[in-house]
């Protein structure tokens, strides 16, 4: 029971609050970031292949 009324009190800290919002926006910062890196990766790829069928003469009409 008292370990119950402690993690109710822990969880109403204003300390608590504070940390776990800061640690949920770092996670989502973190999440975004890393979105934002695999979609350049992404694009940079697209970009190679398409470089790469150009230079060996291959069009998209070719390929279907």
């Amino acid at each position: 029971m008292a370990a119950v009324i402690f993690g109710k009190k822990l969880i109403k800290c204003e300390k608590t609050r504070k940390a776990a919002v800061s640690t949920m926006a770092k996670a989502m910062k973190f999440q975004s970031d890393a979105q934002e890196i695999f979609e350049n990766m992404k694009e940079e790829a697209q970009d190679l292949c398409f470089d790469a069928k150009k230079e060996a003469g291959i069009s998209e009409i070719e390929e279907a």
